[in-house]
Protein backbone atom coordinates (compact mmCIF):
# COMPACT_ATOMS: atom_id res chain seq x y z
CA UNK A 1 0.00 0.00 0.00
CA UNK A 2 1.59 3.44 -1.01
CA UNK A 3 0.01 6.28 0.86
CA UNK A 4 -1.02 9.99 -1.21
CA UNK A 5 2.23 11.51 -1.18
CA UNK A 6 2.15 14.70 0.48
CA UNK A 7 1.54 18.15 -1.25
CA UNK A 8 4.69 19.56 -2.93
CA UNK A 9 3.73 23.00 -1.50
CA UNK A 10 3.60 21.44 2.06
CA UNK A 11 7.07 20.47 1.74
CA UNK A 12 8.73 23.38 0.28
CA UNK A 13 6.49 26.29 1.35
CA UNK A 14 9.04 27.07 4.38
CA UNK A 15 11.61 27.37 2.42
CA UNK A 16 13.75 30.13 0.27
CA UNK A 17 13.68 30.18 -3.91
CA UNK A 18 17.26 27.82 -4.42
CA UNK A 19 16.15 25.81 -1.59
CA UNK A 20 13.05 25.06 -2.96
CA UNK A 21 13.97 24.95 -6.73
CA UNK A 22 16.25 22.23 -5.51
CA UNK A 23 14.21 20.05 -3.44
CA UNK A 24 11.37 20.39 -6.50
CA UNK A 25 14.01 18.49 -8.79
CA UNK A 26 14.51 15.86 -6.01
CA UNK A 27 11.27 15.70 -5.49
CA UNK A 28 10.37 15.20 -9.56
CA UNK A 29 12.98 12.44 -9.70
CA UNK A 30 11.26 10.63 -6.91
CA UNK A 31 13.64 10.24 -4.67
CA UNK A 32 10.87 10.91 -1.60
CA UNK A 33 8.66 8.13 -2.80
CA UNK A 34 8.98 5.74 -0.46
CA UNK A 35 8.80 7.91 2.19
CA UNK A 36 4.89 7.80 2.10
CA UNK A 37 4.98 3.27 2.06
CA UNK A 38 3.29 1.21 4.60
CA UNK A 39 6.73 0.00 5.01
CA UNK A 40 8.01 2.68 6.24
CA UNK A 41 5.19 3.84 9.19
CA UNK A 42 3.76 1.43 11.74
CA UNK A 43 0.72 -0.15 10.77
CA UNK A 44 -1.30 1.16 13.27
CA UNK A 45 -0.85 4.50 12.17
CA UNK A 46 -2.24 3.87 8.60
CA UNK A 47 -5.09 1.68 9.45
CA UNK A 48 -8.60 3.39 8.96
CA UNK A 49 -7.07 6.87 8.83
CA UNK A 50 -8.00 9.72 6.25
CA UNK A 51 -5.56 10.88 3.75
CA UNK A 52 -5.37 14.32 5.55
CA UNK A 53 -3.89 12.46 8.48
CA UNK A 54 -1.81 9.98 6.35
CA UNK A 55 0.00 12.89 5.06
CA UNK A 56 0.80 14.51 8.20
CA UNK A 57 1.73 11.16 9.56
CA UNK A 58 4.44 11.22 7.45
CA UNK A 59 6.32 14.53 8.73
CA UNK A 60 8.05 14.76 5.26
CA UNK A 61 8.31 18.65 5.91
CA UNK A 62 11.64 19.29 7.19
CA UNK A 63 10.41 21.28 10.40
CA UNK A 64 10.58 18.42 12.63
CA UNK A 65 7.71 16.90 15.42
CA UNK A 66 6.04 19.36 17.57
CA UNK A 67 6.07 18.03 21.08
CA UNK A 68 2.34 17.44 21.07
CA UNK A 69 2.52 15.21 18.33
CA UNK A 70 5.80 13.52 19.48
CA UNK A 71 4.01 12.75 22.46
CA UNK A 72 1.04 11.16 20.67
CA UNK A 73 3.46 8.97 18.39
CA UNK A 74 5.17 7.96 21.19
CA UNK A 75 2.03 6.97 23.56
CA UNK A 76 1.17 5.12 19.48
CA UNK A 77 4.55 3.35 18.59
CA UNK A 78 5.76 3.14 22.27
CA UNK A 79 9.03 3.56 22.63
CA UNK A 80 12.23 2.84 20.75
CA UNK A 81 13.57 0.21 22.48
CA UNK A 82 13.69 -3.77 21.22
CA UNK A 83 11.28 -5.33 23.76
CA UNK A 84 13.27 -8.23 25.88
CA UNK A 85 11.81 -11.21 27.56
CA UNK A 86 11.27 -10.32 31.13
CA UNK A 87 10.37 -12.84 34.14
CA UNK A 88 8.07 -11.67 36.91
CA UNK A 89 9.53 -11.34 39.59
CA UNK A 90 6.57 -12.70 41.47
CA UNK A 91 6.71 -16.02 38.96
CA UNK A 92 10.43 -16.11 40.16
CA UNK A 93 9.99 -16.01 43.80
CA UNK A 94 6.56 -18.49 43.07
CA UNK A 95 9.00 -21.32 41.77
CA UNK A 96 11.93 -20.86 44.45
CA UNK A 97 9.15 -22.20 46.77
CA UNK A 98 6.72 -23.88 44.77
CA UNK A 99 7.94 -26.97 42.97
CA UNK A 100 8.46 -31.08 42.68
CA UNK A 101 11.14 -31.02 45.31
CA UNK A 102 9.66 -27.67 47.80
CA UNK A 103 6.74 -29.83 47.58
CA UNK A 104 8.56 -32.73 50.08
CA UNK A 105 9.71 -30.04 52.25
CA UNK A 106 6.12 -28.73 52.83
CA UNK A 107 5.22 -31.87 53.73
CA UNK A 108 7.91 -32.52 55.84
CA UNK A 109 6.43 -29.65 57.66
CA UNK A 110 2.71 -30.32 57.22
CA UNK A 111 3.66 -33.74 58.89
CA UNK A 112 6.20 -32.05 61.84
CA UNK A 113 3.00 -29.10 62.47
CA UNK A 114 0.20 -32.71 62.43
CA UNK A 115 2.73 -34.22 65.43
CA UNK A 116 2.64 -30.46 67.74
CA UNK A 117 6.05 -30.52 67.31
CA UNK A 118 6.33 -26.37 66.19
CA UNK A 119 9.88 -26.37 67.06
CA UNK A 120 11.06 -28.88 63.90
CA UNK A 121 8.23 -27.68 62.05
CA UNK A 122 9.24 -24.17 62.32
CA UNK A 123 13.08 -25.05 61.93
CA UNK A 124 12.43 -26.82 58.46
CA UNK A 125 10.27 -24.09 57.40
CA UNK A 126 13.18 -21.15 58.89
CA UNK A 127 15.89 -22.71 56.89
CA UNK A 128 14.15 -23.33 53.50
CA UNK A 129 13.09 -19.35 53.84
CA UNK A 130 16.53 -18.38 54.07
CA UNK A 131 17.59 -20.95 50.80
CA UNK A 132 15.16 -19.54 48.95
CA UNK A 133 15.19 -16.10 49.76
CA UNK A 134 18.80 -15.96 49.04
CA UNK A 135 18.91 -16.97 45.76
CA UNK A 136 16.12 -15.07 44.91
CA UNK A 137 18.47 -11.82 45.81
CA UNK A 138 20.94 -12.51 44.15
CA UNK A 139 18.70 -13.18 40.96
CA UNK A 140 17.06 -9.51 41.34
CA UNK A 141 20.80 -8.31 41.84
CA UNK A 142 22.24 -9.82 38.83
CA UNK A 143 18.80 -8.34 37.22
CA UNK A 144 19.66 -5.13 38.46
CA UNK A 145 23.13 -4.83 37.85
CA UNK A 146 21.93 -5.35 34.00
CA UNK A 147 19.44 -2.62 34.00
CA UNK A 148 22.05 -0.41 35.79
CA UNK A 149 24.68 -1.21 33.20
CA UNK A 150 22.46 -0.97 30.26
CA UNK A 151 21.05 2.40 31.68
CA UNK A 152 24.76 3.79 31.48
CA UNK A 153 25.24 2.54 28.08
CA UNK A 154 22.19 4.33 26.75
CA UNK A 155 22.60 6.92 23.93
CA UNK A 156 21.17 9.94 22.78
CA UNK A 157 19.95 11.38 19.20
CA UNK A 158 20.03 15.51 17.85
CA UNK A 159 16.00 15.98 17.38
CA UNK A 160 14.01 18.57 16.00
CA UNK A 161 11.37 19.27 18.09
CA UNK A 162 8.64 22.48 18.32
CA UNK A 163 11.70 24.00 15.56
CA UNK A 164 14.16 23.59 17.56
CA UNK A 165 17.27 20.87 18.03
CA UNK A 166 17.79 19.37 21.06
CA UNK A 167 19.20 16.18 22.77
CA UNK A 168 16.94 13.58 24.20
CA UNK A 169 17.23 9.92 25.00
CA UNK A 170 16.77 7.53 22.13
CA UNK A 171 14.17 5.59 23.54
CA UNK A 172 12.18 8.40 22.64
CA UNK A 173 12.57 9.02 19.54
CA UNK A 174 9.37 8.09 17.66
CA UNK A 175 8.25 7.67 13.44
CA UNK A 176 8.52 10.86 11.39
CA UNK A 177 10.85 12.48 13.88
CA UNK A 178 14.11 14.44 11.89
CA UNK A 179 17.31 13.48 13.49
CA UNK A 180 20.42 14.86 12.68
CA UNK A 181 23.71 12.36 12.05
CA UNK A 182 26.97 13.21 11.81
CA UNK A 183 30.15 11.79 12.64
CA UNK A 184 30.50 9.24 15.36
CA UNK A 185 26.78 8.67 15.98
CA UNK A 186 25.36 5.30 16.36
CA UNK A 187 21.95 5.58 14.28
CA UNK A 188 19.14 5.23 16.66
CA UNK A 189 16.64 3.80 14.48
CA UNK A 190 15.72 3.00 10.67
CA UNK A 191 16.37 6.43 8.38
CA UNK A 192 15.70 8.18 5.59
CA UNK A 193 18.01 10.77 4.24
CA UNK A 194 16.05 13.40 3.43
CA UNK A 195 18.74 16.31 2.92
CA UNK A 196 22.49 17.56 4.27
CA UNK A 197 22.66 19.69 7.41
CA UNK A 198 24.48 22.50 5.39
CA UNK A 199 21.26 21.94 2.62
CA UNK A 200 20.17 26.03 3.18
CA UNK A 201 23.38 27.48 2.63
CA UNK A 202 24.14 25.00 0.13
CA UNK A 203 21.28 25.06 -1.84
CA UNK A 204 21.13 28.43 -1.97
CA UNK A 205 24.53 28.75 -4.31
CA UNK A 206 23.83 25.55 -6.29
CA UNK A 207 23.41 26.58 -10.34
CA UNK A 208 20.42 24.90 -11.44
CA UNK A 209 22.16 22.77 -14.67
CA UNK A 210 24.92 21.76 -12.31
CA UNK A 211 25.04 20.16 -8.63
CA UNK A 212 21.67 20.40 -8.01
CA UNK A 213 21.03 18.09 -10.96
CA UNK A 214 23.78 15.77 -9.69
CA UNK A 215 22.19 15.90 -6.61
CA UNK A 216 18.83 14.94 -7.72
CA UNK A 217 19.62 11.85 -10.12
CA UNK A 218 22.06 10.66 -7.50
CA UNK A 219 25.87 11.12 -8.90
CA UNK A 220 28.44 9.57 -7.31
CA UNK A 221 29.68 13.18 -5.85
CA UNK A 222 26.11 13.67 -4.26
CA UNK A 223 26.78 10.29 -1.59
CA UNK A 224 26.51 12.05 1.56
CA UNK A 225 27.22 9.44 4.20
CA UNK A 226 29.66 6.98 4.63
CA UNK A 227 28.13 4.35 6.74
CA UNK A 228 30.09 1.21 9.02
CA UNK A 229 27.34 -1.44 9.13
CA UNK A 230 29.45 -4.20 10.82
CA UNK A 231 27.29 -4.65 13.83
CA UNK A 232 24.46 -5.43 11.11
CA UNK A 233 25.73 -7.22 8.44
CA UNK A 234 29.17 -7.83 9.49
CA UNK A 235 30.80 -6.29 5.91
CA UNK A 236 34.09 -4.55 7.34
CA UNK A 237 33.93 -2.26 4.16
CA UNK A 238 31.98 1.44 4.08
CA UNK A 239 28.82 1.77 2.73
CA UNK A 240 28.02 5.29 0.85
CA UNK A 241 24.71 6.61 1.09
CA UNK A 242 22.47 9.42 -0.56
CA UNK A 243 19.11 11.01 -0.85
CA UNK A 244 16.62 8.53 -0.50
CA UNK A 245 18.63 6.00 0.93
CA UNK A 246 17.54 4.32 4.47
CA UNK A 247 20.11 4.47 7.29
CA UNK A 248 19.37 1.01 9.26
CA UNK A 249 19.55 1.29 13.24
CA UNK A 250 22.52 0.39 14.80
CA UNK A 251 24.85 1.65 11.75
CA UNK A 252 27.79 3.85 12.51
CA UNK A 253 28.44 7.14 10.85
CA UNK A 254 31.71 7.44 9.44
CA UNK A 255 31.67 10.69 7.68
CA UNK A 256 29.25 13.02 6.37
CA UNK A 257 26.22 14.91 8.22
CA UNK A 258 22.64 14.62 7.15
CA UNK A 259 19.60 15.23 8.12
CA UNK A 260 17.02 12.00 8.21
CA UNK A 261 13.29 11.27 9.13
CA UNK A 262 12.31 8.16 10.95
CA UNK A 263 10.62 5.56 9.56
CA UNK A 264 10.92 2.79 11.59
CA UNK A 265 11.13 2.47 15.35
CA UNK A 266 11.74 -0.38 18.19
CA UNK A 267 11.00 -3.76 17.03
CA UNK A 268 9.75 -2.14 13.46
CA UNK A 269 13.79 -1.66 12.51
CA UNK A 270 15.83 -4.50 10.06
CA UNK A 271 17.83 -5.52 13.62
CA UNK A 272 13.99 -5.86 15.76
CA UNK A 273 12.82 -7.68 12.96
CA UNK A 274 15.88 -9.94 12.97
CA UNK A 275 16.06 -10.69 16.65
CA UNK A 276 12.51 -11.44 16.46
CA UNK A 277 13.26 -14.21 13.68
CA UNK A 278 15.80 -15.31 16.13
CA UNK A 279 13.85 -15.73 19.02
CA UNK A 280 11.46 -17.71 16.81
CA UNK A 281 14.46 -19.94 16.03
CA UNK A 282 13.95 -23.51 18.21
CA UNK A 283 16.70 -23.92 20.62
CA UNK A 284 19.38 -26.35 19.75
CA UNK A 285 19.54 -27.94 23.06
CA UNK A 286 23.50 -27.03 23.26
CA UNK A 287 23.22 -24.55 25.98
CA UNK A 288 20.85 -26.94 28.01
CA UNK A 289 23.80 -29.79 28.57
CA UNK A 290 24.53 -28.49 32.04
CA UNK A 291 20.66 -28.53 33.12
CA UNK A 292 20.10 -31.99 31.64
CA UNK A 293 23.41 -33.36 33.64
CA UNK A 294 21.59 -31.58 36.96
CA UNK A 295 18.47 -33.08 35.83
CA UNK A 296 19.95 -36.69 35.33
CA UNK A 297 21.62 -35.98 39.06
CA UNK A 298 18.65 -34.90 40.89
CA UNK A 299 16.60 -37.72 39.55
CA UNK A 300 19.36 -40.57 40.16
CA UNK A 301 19.63 -38.62 44.12
CA UNK A 302 16.13 -38.80 44.27
CA UNK A 303 15.29 -42.00 43.36
CA UNK A 304 18.17 -43.43 45.97
CA UNK A 305 16.28 -41.67 48.10
CA UNK A 306 12.77 -42.86 48.18
CA UNK A 307 13.72 -46.14 47.82
CA UNK A 308 16.23 -45.67 51.12
CA UNK A 309 13.22 -44.14 52.78
CA UNK A 310 10.24 -46.47 51.15
CA UNK A 311 12.86 -49.13 52.77
CA UNK A 312 12.91 -47.70 55.91
CA UNK A 313 9.35 -47.24 56.60
CA UNK A 314 8.16 -50.07 55.47
CA UNK A 315 10.90 -51.48 58.61
CA UNK A 316 9.40 -49.02 60.99
CA UNK A 317 5.69 -50.18 60.15
CA UNK A 318 6.53 -53.39 60.07
CA UNK A 319 8.27 -53.20 63.62
CA UNK A 320 4.65 -51.92 65.29
CA UNK A 321 6.16 -48.05 64.93
CA UNK A 322 2.85 -45.66 64.76
CA UNK A 323 2.22 -44.14 61.69
CA UNK A 324 2.60 -40.71 62.67
CA UNK A 325 6.01 -40.87 63.88
CA UNK A 326 7.46 -43.57 61.22
CA UNK A 327 6.45 -40.87 58.46
CA UNK A 328 7.75 -38.10 60.76
CA UNK A 329 11.24 -39.65 61.32
CA UNK A 330 11.25 -40.46 57.31
CA UNK A 331 9.96 -36.81 56.32
CA UNK A 332 13.24 -35.77 58.08
CA UNK A 333 15.66 -38.35 56.39
CA UNK A 334 13.72 -37.62 52.85
CA UNK A 335 14.63 -33.86 53.19
CA UNK A 336 18.19 -34.74 53.98
CA UNK A 337 18.54 -36.90 51.52
CA UNK A 338 16.89 -34.99 48.55
CA UNK A 339 18.84 -32.27 46.54
CA UNK A 340 16.44 -29.84 46.49
CA UNK A 341 19.04 -27.06 47.00
CA UNK A 342 20.83 -27.40 43.34
CA UNK A 343 18.90 -25.31 41.18
CA UNK A 344 19.12 -22.75 43.50
CA UNK A 345 22.83 -23.42 44.24
CA UNK A 346 22.89 -23.62 40.67
CA UNK A 347 21.07 -20.41 40.13
CA UNK A 348 22.85 -18.37 42.98
CA UNK A 349 26.17 -19.18 41.04
CA UNK A 350 25.20 -17.91 37.82
CA UNK A 351 24.04 -15.24 38.89
CA UNK A 352 27.02 -14.06 40.41
CA UNK A 353 28.99 -15.19 37.60
CA UNK A 354 26.17 -12.72 35.90
CA UNK A 355 27.19 -9.58 38.34
CA UNK A 356 30.70 -10.21 37.86
CA UNK A 357 30.05 -9.73 34.27
CA UNK A 358 28.21 -6.80 34.51
CA UNK A 359 31.52 -5.25 35.80
CA UNK A 360 33.04 -5.73 32.65
CA UNK A 361 30.57 -3.77 30.78
CA UNK A 362 28.76 -7.04 29.92
CA UNK A 363 24.90 -7.14 30.10
CA UNK A 364 23.53 -10.61 30.91
CA UNK A 365 19.53 -10.60 29.87
CA UNK A 366 19.04 -14.08 30.79
CA UNK A 367 20.75 -16.55 33.32
CA UNK A 368 21.18 -19.36 30.48
CA UNK A 369 23.30 -17.13 28.76
CA UNK A 370 25.96 -17.96 31.01
CA UNK A 371 25.31 -21.85 30.58
CA UNK A 372 24.84 -21.65 26.75
CA UNK A 373 28.72 -19.51 26.51
CA UNK A 374 29.91 -22.39 28.81
CA UNK A 375 28.65 -24.83 26.61
CA UNK A 376 30.54 -23.79 23.29
CA UNK A 377 32.73 -26.17 22.07
CA UNK A 378 34.09 -24.09 18.87
CA UNK A 379 33.69 -20.39 18.58
CA UNK A 380 33.42 -18.82 15.16
CA UNK A 381 34.06 -14.86 14.99
CA UNK A 382 35.53 -12.58 13.07
CA UNK A 383 36.69 -8.72 13.12
CA UNK A 384 36.46 -6.26 10.91
CA UNK A 385 39.94 -5.20 10.26
CA UNK A 386 39.41 -1.28 9.85
CA UNK A 387 41.54 -0.31 12.45
CA UNK A 388 43.55 -3.05 13.19
CA UNK A 389 44.96 -6.50 11.56
CA UNK A 390 42.12 -8.29 11.53
CA UNK A 391 43.71 -11.26 13.60
CA UNK A 392 43.17 -12.46 17.87
CA UNK A 393 45.33 -13.01 20.13
CA UNK A 394 44.39 -14.56 23.73
CA UNK A 395 45.60 -12.54 26.29
CA UNK A 396 44.51 -14.45 29.56
CA UNK A 397 42.93 -17.80 30.00
CA UNK A 398 41.40 -18.31 33.46
CA UNK A 399 39.61 -21.32 34.02
CA UNK A 400 37.08 -22.53 36.81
Amino acid sequence: GVVAMPALSDVTSSFSGGVRKSIERIYSVGLFSQAATTADLHEPLLQNKSPNSLRKATALELKGLSTSRAAKHLGLFGRNELPTPKRSPVIVLFTVFFGPLPVIVWLCVLLEALQIDWFSASLLLVLWLLHGLVGYYEYLQSVWAAETLEISLSSTAMVKRDGKWITIDSKLIVPADLLKLSLGDRVPADCRIVAPVNSASAFDTMQEDSDAVRLALGDEEARLLSVDLSAITGESHNMSMSLGDTVPAGAMINSGEVLALVVRTGAHTVIGRSLALLRMTPDSGLGGRFRLIVIRIVLFSCALAFLMVGTLLGDMLIAGTSITNALSLCSVLLVASVPHGVFSVCTFVMALGSRNMSMGTAIVRRLSCIEQVAAIELLLVDKTGTLTENTYELMRAQPY
